[in-house]
């Protein structure tokens, strides 16, 4: 089996489902991350927390973020420095 399955991963994990909801999608990704961390993962969560955000229009409880394309724009650019960072270092291995 690879090395590189064991290793410590960075996990980004994208939802509009967080608090302060409360409901069974909530409590299933808090304790993902949690067991993930609990792990030695480093997770990251992209959530609506920092984002405008507007009601869904069928359940105006959920607030679903607006994603502005200098967010999009900054992922994308720390998406690509870790993938080069992963290359470089996987040369290596």
């Amino acid at each position: 089996m690879s090395d590189s399955i064991h290793k410590n991963k960075k996990i980004l994990i994208v939802t509009d489902a967080w608090y302060p909801q409360v409901n069974g999608v909530v409590r299933t990704l808090t304790h993902t991350r949690d067991e993930l961390i609990l792990k030695g993962h480093d997770v990251t969560m992209l959530t609506p927390e920092g984002f405008r955000t507007i009601p869904c229009p069928t359940y105006p409880e959920i607030r679903l973020a607006l994603f502005p394309a200098t967010h999009r724009g900054s992922l994308q650019d720390n998406k690509l420095r870790e993938v080069e960072e992963q290359s470089q270092k996987a040369s290596y291995d």
